[in-house]
């Protein structure tokens, strides 16, 4: 079963109760891989990550387990309640940061950063908006450093849907990472539920890829 995010639809429906939901499971395996990349080549990277639709903090937990800052971003302003009451040294200190951004938009002012972690968010950004999108990602992920993220290929049920997911086939996923080193790059379809009980089909690319020093 996909470890996964909400549903598209999900925007209007109780945010606070989806991290309740989801406050006990584990960070997403792209993340701590991206983690364990990190630790493998230090030289020079910047103690800092953002972590791009933090929701709750599942994955912020093990940015900050390692030491690093984290800017921590989200919509949703109780994304940042959550992570006040989850992490309250981190943020107390500064240590943890939280902006409430709809990064879809464009716009995005990120630091540069040893990872940036966009775990099952991208695909919310509209296609139209996700090239530029990609290019600030890119932008902040310091040479050397690691993306760590997700994207919902055309077979998902999803993208039958229409509207405003960006869906992206292997061949569109070789060409985002081109010039990258993929540590982690792998294609799954499994049929599951979201964590609200929806019956789904997933098609995901689970990734993670450094950045060229």
């Amino acid at each position: 079963m996909p470890d996964s995010g909400p549903a598209a639809s999900d925007a209007d429906s109780g945010w606070s109760g989806y991290y309740d939901i989801t406050a006990d499971r584990p960070p997403r395996r792209t993340t701590l891989t991206a983690l364990a990349g990190r630790r493998s080549w230090l030289g020079g990277l910047p103690a800092t990550a953002v972590d791009l639709g933090c929701g709750g903090g599942r994955d912020t937990a093990p940015l900050l387990e390692a030491g690093l800052a984290v800017l921590a971003l989200d919509a949703e302003p109780a994304a940042g309640k959550a992570l006040q009451a989850r992490f309250p040294e981190a943020w107390d200190s500064g240590r943890l940061t939280f902006r409430r951004s709809d990064f879809s938009s464009g716009g995005l002012d990120l630091p540069v950063s040893g990872i940036v972690n966009a775990s099952f968010c991208l695909p919310a950004c509209p296609p139209p908006r996700f090239g530029r999108l990609w290019l600030q990602i890119a932008a902040a992920v310091a040479p050397g450093g690691l993306f760590a993220g997700h994207l919902y290929g055309p077979n998902d049920s999803w993208a039958r849907r229409g509207g405003d997911l960006t869906i992206l086939s292997r061949r569109d996923i070789d060409a985002l990472l081109a010039g990258w080193d993929p540590l982690l790059l792998e294609e799954e379809e499994t049929d599951a539920v979201t964590p609200r009980g929806e019956a789904k089909h997933w098609h995901l690319f689970h990734i993670v890829a450094r950045k060229p020093a």
